[in-house]
């Protein structure tokens, strides 16, 4: 596994011109008070993981892919746990992050979690949570421009247990079979779809 920021630390990890990395797991702002950083830039450079992402586990991460870069994993979590913040930004044409496997994704699990999808880019899950395992934890997901896609093959629950937006702007689309929008009692579920495109 991959650790990036932890112990109270800052941490940075670039992988780019076509580089490729493989890893068990990836943990970006692993513990309170640590910062981490992850970019994977560039047609041909990838960080293939094997199990979970973790972008925000008690600390800071934030997460970017683009310009055609790749990042893969099997269960994927932002803002893991209480305190935790985690962002994935994926940006622009051919740049891409898929969830494989069983596991879903969760955008705030139990902290704060952001996935923004822009310029082109592509996100495909399975199951898309945001705001899951209590009422203080939030989830957003944007996304932003003609091309821009996010794909769920199974559903999206926009405030699960806590709280969830989601916003599609400027002709980005969201492909699902099902969409909830504030699922168990006392959660919130806003989605806001603007911009000719959009959907």
């Amino acid at each position: 596994s991959i650790y990036v920021g932890s112990s109270s630390a800052t941490g940075s990890l670039v992988v780019n011109s076509g580089g490729g990395l493989t890893s068990l797991s990836g943990r970006i702002g692993y513990t309170a008070g640590s910062t981490g950083f992850a970019t994977v830039t560039g047609a041909g450079s990838q960080w293939i993981m094997s199990s979970s992402l973790y972008v925000g586990y008690t600390g800071n991460g934030n997460m970017s892919v683009q310009n055609g870069g790749l990042v893969q994993s099997g269960g994927t979590y932002f803002g893991y746990g209480i305190g935790g913040v985690g962002t994935l930004t994926i940006d622009g044409v051919n740049s891409r992050w898929t969830n494989t496997g069983a596991l879903s994704t969760w955008v705030g699990y139990w902290g704060n979690g952001s996935l923004r999808v822009q310029n082109g880019g592509t996100a495909v899950s399975n199951t898309v949570y945001l705001g899951y395992n209590v009422p203080g934890a939030t989830g957003t997901v944007v996304v932003d421009g003609a091309g821009s896609s996010l794909s769920s093959t199974n559903a999206i629950y926009a405030g699960y247990i806590g709280v969830g937006t989601v916003v599609i702007q400027n002709g980005g689309q969201i492909t699902t079979s099902t969409s909830y929008l504030g699922y168990a009692a006392g959660s919130i579920g806003t989605a806001l779809v603007d911009g000719a495109g959009s959907q």
